[in-house]
């Protein structure tokens, strides 16, 4: 609710602990979460595309600034780095 009461129109959201044991980078439950934030987010007057999702290992780095991920062709790389994405 304070984002959104201060005027901005534009959230990105790092997803972290993707790299964790439980979840491995596993798309499935990278979009289970997405689907909470979103549903907990248009609550307050977000709409989806306003707001930008990008899953991270913080603790590895990945996906933070730089695609290096569990494979070469990753299923989030077309989201772009969180630093790529927070740059624009």
């Amino acid at each position: 609710v304070l984002v959104k009461s201060i005027g901005l129109d534009r959230l990105i959201v790092a997803v972290n602990k993707m790299d964790d044991g439980d979840v491995r980078w596993d798309s499935a439950r990278f979009e289970e979460i997405q689907r909470e934030i979103f549903s907990s987010l248009r609550g307050v007057g977000f709409h989806e595309d306003q707001l930008c999702l990008i899953p991270v290992s913080a603790t590895t780095g990945v996906n933070v600034g730089e695609l290096d991920g569990p494979g070469p062709e990753t299923w989030f790389s077309t989201t772009g780095n969180l630093l790529s994405v927070l740059k624009d």
